[in-house]
């Protein structure tokens, strides 16, 4: 079955980034074990990819909510409070949703 956030299209755009930027977190894992804590850092491509990601399941989730009839029935006020109050729960949510597809 599909879901209403997330398009096959774009799903594997993100999915081939996510995989690309396993190798190089672990190549930093491995790392540490022969590095000072204090000289370790994260490669900057691996924290884009992480910002990106997470940005691309929060504005997602976004949308999706506005697609659901009672949401938009809500007026904007309470709209803006639902979201700005449960924002986490819904990005965790949607990144469940995500993990199952990867998984396929």
């Amino acid at each position: 079955t599909s879901s209403p956030i997330w398009s096959r299209m774009i799903f594997s755009q993100q999915k081939q980034k996510f995989n690309s930027s396993l190798d190089s977190t672990q190549q930093t894992i491995s790392d540490f074990s022969t590095t000072d804590e204090t000289h370790l850092s994260l490669d900057v491509t691996n924290d884009e990819i992480i910002c990106e990601t997470a940005s691309f399941i929060l504005l997602e989730s976004i949308r999706w909510l506005y697609l659901v009839p009672s949401f938009k029935d809500l007026n904007e006020y309470d709209q803006y409070l639902l979201i700005e109050q449960h924002w986490s729960i819904i990005f965790l949510l949607t990144s469940a949703e995500m993990k199952k597809f990867i998984d396929q």
